[in-house]
């Protein structure tokens, strides 16, 4: 296990995330347009990836073009794969359903995890001064993390009309009419 601390965090997340190649999960609030762009290109790789980021912009300015470039790609992905589940997966949760997603987890092929203080965002990654604690060598510590995120991306829902339709709010009206 290692940790870094200050400024330019993201080299080490970067180095670990975009030489990824199975699949990579990312849980951030804020996230960048540009490394969002990068990430996406890994799709031409055959990466899977799941995101789980919030709608509420409150760091970096370009998470609003970050989330509808997911959505776009997602569209295009889904269009082009009708049979089989797409290789992106991407939930914009609304902090009206929910408090603000403030965790930041990277999961990597299975055998990275890094959680920390680090956005998905430039400033996160070169400017501010972040801590982040990553796991490589001990299988249990990344099997956990992973584990950990697995559980937060089957629990929350994705904001109505973005990428799904289903909101948590909607879920509990539903779940209250079969009671």
């Amino acid at each position: 296990m290692q940790t870094h601390i200050g400024r330019g965090v993201g080299k080490y997340i970067e180095e670990e995330l975009f030489n990824s190649k199975e699949y990579v999960k990312i849980c951030s609030p804020n996230i960048s347009y540009s490394l969002c762009k990068k990430l996406f290109e890994l799709l031409n790789n055959g990466v899977r990836v799941q995101v789980i980021t919030s709608d509420i912009i409150t760091g970096d300015k370009n998470s609003k073009q970050a989330n509808s470039l997911a959505k776009e790609i997602t569209q295009k992905l889904q269009k082009e794969n009708n049979s089989k589940k797409p290789n992106l997966e991407y939930k914009i949760i609304s902090t009206y359903d929910i408090p603000l997603i403030h965790a930041k987890i990277f999961v990597i092929d299975g055998k990275c995890a890094i959680m920390g203080s680090a956005n998905f965002s430039e400033n996160s990654f070169q400017n501010f001064a972040e801590y982040i604690l990553v796991a490589k060598d001990d299988d249990l510590m990344v099997k956990k993390i992973e584990k950990d995120f697995d559980i937060l991306w089957r629990e929350v829902e994705p904001l109505p009309n973005q990428l799904t339709k289903k909101s948590i709010k909607g879920f509990m009206r539903d779940f209250r009419k079969k009671l």
